[in-house]
């Protein structure tokens, strides 16, 4: 019928004319000082990242552009900035504690981790960790399908090259990890595509000041995924009302303000650093409250309502 039809329009548009309306509504307020951010692009080929030969050109890189960055609160690092195991950089990461403590500064960079599990099994993990001043160290939660982990890895690992892909054994990081603290302040740390979950980001964007996502995307070359990619995180820092420091190998190195948009940025494949500010922010918004809840209640609403106004068979001869 009419009347129904025109319930069912109703509802269904009701989210997206409240959205409108709401359109640049602060939910979250200031926390604290601005932190400045000095975010390190070093734009290393893919096929270079893991050829032990290239290791200390990279480490080298990495270490002499911080060197030469202007003074920042936070220095962040892409994924995996350090491509060797945290152990065998103990010297590398003490050399840069040191550097970032006589700036009074925080690093944050992306290390692969080795440690034993729950169940005392020796495991490689996709991590960051932290120097200078700041504390943590974050393990991958979300982790790549045949990329960092083969599923039924027994079955398939060494029955064709193609599931022998390097760092393809990455174990997945325990749930419930804390934020990161830098400066005094908590950071939600994201690793690569960890960023699309929106129900995964909120758990850990609700106990943070600061949004922090760090990836690797030179796997995309030079298709859309990245720029993809950079829509997604986007909409966590929307979603979250926080700011957001993107920091990636090859672009697109950002930061985001808690609406969604890109206040700073860096040309994608080149060695640069971006340079900025972020605020740490407080408070929920309705989505770090409600989650997906809403979205579900009106599909739940308007199944009913298409089974209610359904006309019955005999009424319909």
């Amino acid at each position: 019928s009419k009347p129904a039809f025109g319930g069912a329009l109703v509802l269904l548009a009701a989210p997206w004319t409240a959205g409108l309306a709401l359109d640049g509504h602060a939910w979250t307020e200031t926390k604290g000082k601005p932190l400045s951010v000095a975010a390190v692009q070093g734009n290393v080929a893919q096929s270079l990242k893991w050829d032990p030969k290239q290791l200390e050109m990279q480490l080298l890189l990495y270490r002499d552009m911080s060197f030469a960055s202007r003074p920042a609160d936070l220095i962040v690092w892409p994924e995996t900035a350090v491509p060797i195991l945290k152990e065998h950089a103990a010297g590398y990461l003490t050399m840069m504690d040191g550097f970032a403590r006589d700036r009074d500064s925080a690093l944050i960079t992306g290390v692969p981790v080795r440690q034993r599990n729950a169940e005392g099994e020796l495991r490689y993990y996709n991590g960051l960790t932290t120097t200078g001043d700041a504390q943590g160290t974050y393990l991958k939660q979300k982790l790549v399908p045949f990329g960092e982990y083969v599923p039924l890895q027994d079955l398939l690992r060494g029955l064709i090259a193609f599931f022998d892909l390097p760092m393809s054994d990455f174990a997945r990081g325990e749930p419930g990890q804390p934020p990161l603290t830098a400066k005094g302040h908590r950071i939600a740390p994201f690793i690569c595509y960890e960023v699309v979950y929106p129900e995964f980001a909120a758990d850990l964007a609700a106990e943070s000041d600061v949004l922090l996502t760090v990836s690797n995307d030179a796997w995309f070359g030079r298709s859309i995924g990245p720029l993809q990619h950079l829509q997604m995180a986007q909409m966590r820092a929307l979603e979250a009302g926080r700011w957001m420091i993107r920091a990636t190998n090859n672009g697109v190195t950002v930061l985001i303000d808690p609406f969604g948009r890109i206040t700073e940025q860096v040309p994608a494949f080149e060695q640069a650093v971006l340079y900025g500010e972020v605020i740490p922010m407080q408070g929920l918004t309705p989505y770090l409250q409600w989650r997906s809840w809403p979205l579900i209640l009106v599909c739940v609403l308007l199944l009913g309502w298409a089974i209610v106004s359904r006309p019955a068979k005999g009424l319909a001869r």
